[in-house]
């Protein structure tokens, strides 16, 4: 007799008693998105740490990359629609979603910390200012 945990195991496609199941076309699906949705947040990210200061080359690059972000998210929708599944094998294009997913949350993360520094150095800068001026 299977447990209820054992049963939820087999629908999310986790191994059960040393098998691997099959994921869901579906799940395989969603977790790409989320994957593609976190680098587009983190090419963003890049763009808008470009800006401050402007630095041409580096709104470029980084303007191209959400281009080609929100290209891949278009491809994703096309074949979602059109129902075409990669021939990769599922648990390969899963490990696959995961890596590109991690790399994006580390890229925007890296981001906000060079912003968040040089934001406490611009705070310290003024809060210098008027005793050097005394």
């Amino acid at each position: 007799m299977l447990r209820v945990s054992a049963v939820r195991e087999r629908k999310c496609g986790r191994s059960y008693g040393g098998v691997q199941n099959q994921a869901a076309p579906g799940s395989l699906c969603l977790r790409k998105l989320f994957a593609t949705v976190s680098a587009v947040k983190a090419a963003y990210a890049e763009l808008q740490m470009a800006q401050f200061p402007y630095n041409d080359e580096a709104v470029q690059s980084a303007d191209q990359a959400v281009v080609d972000e929100l290209k891949a998210l278009s491809e994703l929708k096309r074949r979602f629609l059109k129902n075409q599944i990669d021939s990769s094998p599922p648990h390969v294009t899963l490990m696959l979603a995961e890596i590109q997913e991690q790399q994006s949350l580390m890229k925007t993360y890296e981001i906000t910390m060079k912003k968040n520094a040089g934001g406490d150095r611009e705070q310290e800068s003024r809060i210098s200012l008027p005793f050097k001026n005394s």
